[in-house]
């Protein structure tokens, strides 16, 4: 069992969104998966053109530890699908939404909610 990777893609909003905590996988130019060199996973972004290439797990821990965006992946009638959750702390609520689109896969609906709130106007730099 493994942990699986984000994809180039969601590794580019990330990057934008300001993550870049230590990895040791990034993505290159040409979307290919590189490891960091020895020493140099502190700062995966630290390369021209890369992309650090957290698992899926890392990256949603970040959202949920940094922005207080929480995701959730359910499984309802034969079908994966993903919620994201916003803490405001200061008023103690969490606002919530849900996206229906089918997926077959766990993880395949973890991307796209780590896609979908990495696109939310409140993270900022």
């Amino acid at each position: 069992m493994t942990d699986t990777l984000i994809t180039f893609e969601t590794a580019k909003l990330a990057k934008e969104k300001g993550f870049n905590e230590p990895c040791y996988w990034r993505y290159n130019e040409d979307q290919e998966i590189t490891a960091t060199k020895i020493g140099m996973h502190e700062q995966p972004n630290f390369y021209s053109g890369s992309y650090a290439a957290p698992s899926q797990s890392l990256l949603q821990k970040w959202l949920r530890e940094k922005h207080n965006i929480h995701i959730w992946v359910n499984y309802y009638r034969c079908a994966w699908f993903f919620s994201l959750g916003i803490t405001d702390i200061e008023h103690g609520m969490t606002y919530c939404f849900a996206e229906f689109d089918i997926h077959e896969t766990y993880e395949e609906a973890l991307e796209e909610g780590l896609k979908s709130a990495l696109k939310l106007e409140k993270i900022k730099l």
